[in-house]
Parts: C-alpha cells; structure tokens; sequence
C-alpha cells in the first residue's frame, strides 16, 4: 500500500426517535471514547431532520408476496 491516508472518513446513516442535537451528543461521545487512542479531531458532523416521506406512487392495496 503506497498511497497511505491518516484521514477516517464515518458515515452514520440512522433512522432514530431522536432530536439532531441529541444524536450529535451521543455521536460524538462515542466516537471520541472509542478513536481517541489514536488522536481523533473532529472536522466535521451533520445531522438533520428529513421531511416527511412523500412517495410519489402508492398501491391502492397490500401487495402479498
């Protein structure tokens, strides 16, 4: 492996019942207590609140398999 990189890029994906701010705090706690061995800085974190779903088609009944 010539090309070596010292940058981690984390993508969290989740669905969760909780507010961004909380799940930010959570995030972050955990992160930190597990990479801080090897000098983890945090440069980036983003959470937000998607719209509600609004699928464009919808089956007028259940679809059984």
């Amino acid at each position: 492996m010539d090309n070596v990189s010292d940058k981690i890029f984390l993508t969290v994906n989740a669905r969760v019942e909780v507010h961004p701010d909380k799940l930010v705090e959570i995030v972050k706690e955990e992160v930190e207590r597990v990479f801080n061995v090897v000098g983890y800085k945090e440069e980036t974190l983003n959470a937000l609140i998607p719209g509600r779903p609004n699928p464009t088609f919808r089956y007028r009944e259940i679809v059984k398999l």
